[in-house]
């Protein structure tokens, strides 16, 4: 279909408005200007990504994944995209998927903390404690103010079980929190109290 200066500019808003929203953390409404978008421009790299990360935001896993398959079928290297199928992934519960891409993106950039911690979450979903510990602890050395990092590893620690180290990374966790309880100040006192 050819589009005119008018109907262009119309499409062009509409991808504009989703972006906006998206940024601002309003995933069903992008969804309706993304759907628009993605009538016309069905294999857009760009608009595939938007509704991927609307349908990621809104837990529409399913959903997510398939966009993301589709635009891997296209950009089949790329890291964020490879990082971004491996977390939902792992939402699905797929791990050995998970730990597939996230491994292809690892070998990419070998700098990146988050994909070493979802790594962790991957080894830990297949029952490989020592590899979901040792990615774990290299995604903590590598950005040591991520509290994901820090939490995933006190629950890491309260599940093998090991109460010395979880209350280590609980203490962490809790010395960086704000006045409100926290899930860390439960844990704690489930260390504490002999109940973890």
């Amino acid at each position: 279909m050819s589009f005119d200066g008018r109907q262009r500019g119309e499409l062009e808003q509409h991808a504009a408005t989703a972006s906006e929203l998206i940024e601002n953390g309003r995933y069903r409404e992008a969804l309706e200007h993304l759907y628009v978008v993605v009538q016309e421009r069905p294999n857009h790299p760009g608009v595939l990504w938007e509704l991927a990360m609307a349908y990621s935001n809104l837990e529409y896993n399913t959903e997510a994944l398939a966009v993301l398959e589709q635009l891997n079928r296209r950009i089949p290297s790329n890291v964020e995209l490879r990082t971004a199928m491996g977390c939902i992934q792992l939402r699905l519960g797929r791990y050995e998927d998970a730990k597939v891409n996230l491994l292809r993106a690892y070998a990419a950039d070998r700098e990146n903390a988050l994909i070493l911690r979802n790594l962790g979450h991957a080894y830990q979903g297949l029952g490989d404690a020592a590899s979901a510990e040792q990615a774990f602890l290299a995604a903590h050395e590598m950005d040591s103010a991520d509290n994901r990092t820090v939490q995933a590893l006190a629950q890491f620690y309260m599940r093998k079980p090991d109460l010395r180290m979880a209350e280590h990374w609980v203490k962490l966790l809790l010395s960086r929190a704000n006045d409100r309880e926290t899930d860390a100040e439960r844990w704690l006192l489930r260390i504490q109290t002999g109940w973890a």
